[in-house]
């Protein structure tokens, strides 16, 4: 599904409430998304 040909148009750091708002939001607009979350998939 990733294409490293393509850069991202934003890059998300983290995966808190606002963080993926701000992912989504930019989705939406038609930006390419990267979001990085660091935490075990229990914390998320």
């Amino acid at each position: 599904m990733s294409d490293p040909d393509r850069p991202y148009d934003v890059l998300v750091i983290g995966g808190g409430n606002a963080a993926l708002c701000a992912a989504i939001s930019a989705r939406r607009e038609g930006a390419r998304v990267l979001v990085l979350e660091a935490a075990d998939a229990f914390w998320r």
